[in-house]
């Protein structure tokens, strides 16, 4: 009894030391979790701007390509009008392809930072994926119905920064 008077004065500094270090662990790991919780929500917003950048970008083109085919189409031979078809085809390969590509891309980077055990992570990745499936393999009319693919849009970056992060962040 009287080693642990003797040694008491000397043990609780100690302890409370030890303690102290324990509790900064602690605090310096929930820092990192929080650190990679915004990473990550960066990460999944850009890739969601991107992609919906790219889906922008391709509908604005093909409105743009129909609309100037609707003109030609008045103003042209049959036979001017079939090899304006066929420039119109060399443009889309040039210049939508690329972005069509990219969107893909993207996509599927995107899956990879979601966990398909997640609902709102399935939901994100079906939206993302309507998006570009009717992009990819529309009806023979090449203009994309812009205003739904707005919606989508909107719909997919909400589902992304719903009421809820917690439950987006946390994978489960």
């Amino acid at each position: 009894m009287a080693l642990l008077r003797e040694t008491l004065p000397y043990l609780i500094p100690v302890l409370t030391a030890i303690l102290g270090a324990l509790f900064a662990i602690y605090q310096l790991k929930l820092n990192a979790i929080t650190q990679a919780r915004i990473k990550w929500i960066e990460n999944v917003r850009e890739l969601i701007s991107s992609i919906v950048h790219d889906i922008n970008i391709i509908g604005t083109e093909y409105s743009d390509m129909e609309e100037d085919l609707r003109e030609k189409e008045k103003e042209l031979s049959d036979e001017e009008f079939d090899k304006y078809e066929e420039e119109l085809e060399r443009k889309v390969d040039e210049i939508i392809k690329p972005y069509i590509h990219s969107g893909d891309r993207q996509s599927f980077q995107l899956q990879l930072y979601l966990s398909k055990f997640n609902p709102d992570h399935n939901k994100l990745i079906s939206l993302i994926d309507e998006l570009i499936f009717k992009i990819k393999f529309g009806d023979d009319d090449p203009v994309l119905d812009l205003t739904s693919n707005k919606i989508i849009a909107s719909n997919a970056l909400n589902a992304d920064s719903g009421s809820q992060p917690n439950k987006l962040l946390s994978g489960s």
